[in-house]
């Protein structure tokens, strides 16, 4: 026990092992017409489902760049980031807990294209935008929304 919690310890060395949330970005990325870019994941969790485009942050990366590194990754697209929107704690069955760093990102460039994280991405008017499958992409989402009329 350690601070009333019960955690794995190691008896060799004496350590406690302590299990912590994953580092996640999720970017809203807007371009010139106020569009929302999603993408159609394929990789669990949710496959064929849409989300913003998002992953694990690396080790000693920073989150800004894990977000404009993501996002080239998923859809080729290149942006420059907006505004912090939040940071979102989740829990699932797929993954115990993710702590959810959240962007608004402006288009500055590159190609659209499907990549092997995805099976298909676009960008869409706020007013038809598919259901977003995770909450913590939603709650980014709307917290976005005010954001986007001023940019």
């Amino acid at each position: 026990m350690e601070d009333g919690k019960r955690r794995h310890h190691c008896r060799a060395c004496e350590l406690f092992i302590y299990e912590n949330p994953l580092p996640v970005v999720a970017v809203v990325c807007v371009n010139s017409k106020n569009e929302i870019l999603l993408i159609k994941r394929a990789q669990q969790p949710s496959v064929g489902k849409w989300a913003l485009p998002s992953g694990f942050i690396e080790l000693h990366e920073p989150s800004q760049k894990a977000a404009v590194r993501e996002l080239f990754e998923e859809t080729g697209v290149r942006g420059k980031i907006v505004s912090l929107l939040g940071v979102f704690s989740r829990s699932g069955t797929f993954y115990k807990s993710l702590l959810t760093v959240c962007y608004l990102v402006k288009v500055t460039g590159g190609r659209l294209r499907r990549t092997p994280e995805t099976l298909d991405c676009g960008f869409f008017p706020i007013s038809k935008l598919k259901p977003i499958i995770f909450r913590t992409h939603r709650d980014a989402l709307k917290r976005s929304l005010e954001l986007i009329k001023k940019i």
